[in-house]
């Protein structure tokens, strides 16, 4: 998947500069992941998956459990399922297309 924070990344890097998140690739793959399942990100579980994938399961522990009882976030998120939306699987098919040097004419 190719994103203006991929771009962004890749001059970032031809630049000389390196990441403040080593793993910041991980995490745009699973944002993008659940944007493309969702429609939205949920936050979360994306938040939770990057944690345990780079061994910091608890890194986010503290502030997530002030959001939780804020109401900012639900633990339910993690179980309840989501809909596909078609708009966004449109764009993501176009995305895919782009990517693999197909035109984007729809007819």
């Amino acid at each position: 998947m190719y994103s203006v924070a991929t771009a962004l990344c890749e001059m970032a890097a031809e630049a000389g500069v390196k990441p403040s998140e080593p793993d910041i690739h991980r995490f745009e793959d699973l944002f993008l992941k659940s944007v493309r399942k969702y429609g939205r990100v949920r936050e979360l579980k994306t938040v939770m998956q990057y944690n345990l994938l780079t061994l910091r399961p608890f890194k986010d522990a503290g502030q997530g459990m002030q959001l939780m009882l804020k109401g900012a976030i639900s633990p339910l998120e993690m179980v309840k399922g989501g809909k596909k939306n078609p708009a966004v699987e449109r764009i993501f098919a176009r995305l895919d297309r782009l990517r693999h040097g197909e035109s984007l004419d729809e007819g």
